[in-house]
């Protein structure tokens, strides 16, 4: 007995030893554990919200991810002049992709998804951090969680989406913007953009991106160009922008209702 409980120490001793040395590989503030992490999150991002969708942007994020619901990958960290990727070394060549990963306000997040074929894919000579594994799981409602710095990203973005609606009450299509529902789609405090939807009287859904912008511990909002989507609620269920839509406004961090001047945290 005494043996064994040796042996098991001696293996933990080991395997601490060996990620700690992988460790003083990475730049400060990473880690194995928050690199797996980040990218979990946001595997589940994108099939939450597109799965089974063909929007150009998001398809080959997709099915890179798809075909492997339930199982588990091996991963390759990889550091590239002190920027961090990380690669499945199982997948075929003409399949293999690059999970980018940055840090921000102490958090490790998975930035993009690069295929050989990206101008950024990066052609210079790596490191290898070390090898893993992880399980992909089937997609589920995201963890945005709560900070102070997205208590401020928030109070930006319903600022912006205010003078949005200002601005739209006085054009053209006024009264069709008399009584709307918004939804400002929750976020993660790492993300760059964010977006809302806008449901008119006529029954058109307005998506609404914007862009954070930070100077100086201030942050503001710009806005990025959007789309509408006619009678949305009569698409079929399982087409790809309703499926999109009713996700997002379910995960709503804010809803501002008929008639309201105010925006709400929906209940739980």
């Amino acid at each position: 007995m005494l043996l064994v409980s040796c042996t098991t120490t001696n293996q933990a001793s080991e395997k601490q030893e060996t990620q700690t040395k992988s460790e003083s590989i990475l730049p400060a503030g990473y880690t194995l554990d928050a690199i797996k992490a980040a990218l979990q999150n946001y595997i589940n991002d994108q099939l939450w919200y597109n799965s089974g969708s063909n929007h150009e942007n998001s398809g080959q994020n997709i099915t890179a991810f798809e075909k492997n619901i339930g199982q588990n990958i091996q991963l390759e960290i990889r550091n590239y002049n002190g920027k961090i990727y990380a690669i499945n070394p199982k997948e075929k060549k003409d399949e293999e992709w690059l999970a980018y990963f940055k840090l921000k306000n102490g958090i490790v997040y998975c930035d993009s998804l690069l295929f050989p074929k990206d101008s950024a894919w990066p052609q210079e000579k790596y490191e290898v951090v070390d090898y893993t594994q992880m399980d992909i799981q089937e997609p589920h409602q995201p963890n945005y969680g709560d900070s102070p710095y997205k208590d401020k990203m928030v109070a930006a973005a319903i600022n912006y989406l205010e003078k949005f609606l200002i601005d739209m009450k006085s054009g053209e299509q006024a009264k069709d913007w008399d009584h709307v529902q918004g939804y400002l789609v929750n976020f993660h405090e790492y993300d760059d953009t964010a977006n809302a939807w806008f449901i008119k009287s006529n029954g058109e859904a307005v998506y609404v991106p914007f862009l954070f912008i930070e100077n100086s511990g201030t942050i503001t909002v710009d806005g990025i160009t959007g789309y509408s989507v006619k009678k949305m609620m009569d698409k079929a269920p399982d087409d790809p922008d309703r499926v999109m839509f009713e996700r997002q406004i379910h995960d709503a961090v804010k809803i501002k209702a008929n008639l309201s001047n105010k925006w709400e945290t929906p209940p739980s």
